[in-house]
């Protein structure tokens, strides 16, 4: 709990701080009646600056507010805190304002909401996004597509007879395998690629601001990477599931009006990868990439 005046000049007087702000915060109530910023020290920078702005607002609007902030404790952990005051006047200092208020724990709601989010967006196997998010990024990619002019790519990737991975080392391998090759995959990626799963083996990286030539030398180089890197079974020391993927490779460009398109186009890519072989990339209509073979550098 706590109570501060503040007047017309943002002067700042602490009349009271409980002593629970020691066990919350990591602070003495005493350093908070001495300097009621120093909270702000172990603040996450960026919720400084919204609280900062929502208390001016408030102040300027003499109304309550409300904010939920991220702290850095003195021993090093990270706590979510939610802060509520109410502005009353002063009666005998004119231009002084009485704030009021509480601040609370409530870092299990923020990690449960967290939680939540994630499970609402990602597959719950591999972490990849699911294909209801995959599809929200792609229809965003070509919306930015449409408006700048400037062109996207899309990869579709499946696991080569992965039927056999399941029939051979049974499910629970096939499902190492599957989050094996997502792991791989991420490693390869920019932070602003997407990696969606659409269904069993089957998944899909959307590369924002890529030319075909860096589509098909990414796609390469993520070929390459999991057919040199088997997925462990029983982990490190236990024996590995070698494995390859085909790779279909889709531009996306102003011409491109719905998602599903560009995808249909992928798949038909890959599908030719797999009917020529597998263990290959091929792009629309007919680019294939035998194995072993090199592409022209271009930014991915």
């Amino acid at each position: 709990l706590f109570d501060y005046e503040q007047n017309a000049a943002d002067e700042l007087s602490v009349n009271f701080v409980s002593p629970y702000a020691k066990v919350l915060l990591g602070v003495s109530p005493d350093v908070l009646l001495t300097d009621p910023c120093h909270v702000l020290q172990h603040m996450v920078p960026e919720d400084v600056v919204t609280l900062q702005q929502q208390h001016a607002q408030a102040f300027r609007s003499q109304q309550p507010y409300e904010c939920t902030a991220r702290l850095l404790r003195p021993d090093g952990q990270t706590v979510w805190v939610q802060m509520m005051a109410t502005p009353t006047p002063v009666a005998d200092k004119p231009g002084v304002t009485l704030w009021s208020g509480f601040v609370f724990d409530v870092t299990d709601r923020m990690q449960l909401e967290t939680e939540l989010r994630h499970m609402a967006f990602h597959d719950p196997l591999t972490g990849a996004h699911n294909r209801r998010s995959f599809m929200q990024g792609l229809a965003q990619e070509m919306h930015r597509v449409q408006r700048t002019g400037e062109v996207g790519a899309l990869l579709m990737l499946d696991i080569d007879h992965f039927k056999r991975v399941n029939d051979t080392w049974g499910h629970d391998v096939g499902d190492a395998v599957l989050k094996h090759l997502v792991g791989v995959l991420q490693a390869g990626l920019r932070q602003l690629d997407m990696l969606g799963r659409l269904g069993g083996e089957e998944f899909a990286v959307l590369l924002p601001a890529t030319q075909l030539e860096g589509a098909l030398e990414l796609a390469e180089r993520l070929r390459q990477a999991v057919a040199h890197t088997p997925a462990p079974v029983h982990g490190s020391e236990g024996p590995s599931v070698a494995y390859t993927i085909s790779i279909g490779v889709a531009l996306l460009g102003c011409e491109t009006t719905h998602p599903d398109d560009v995808l249909k186009r992928a798949d038909s890519a890959m599908y030719l990868a797999k009917s020529t072989g597998r263990y290959r990339v091929c792009a629309e209509p007919v680019t294939s990439v035998p194995t072993g073979a090199t592409h022209a550098a271009a930014a991915a």
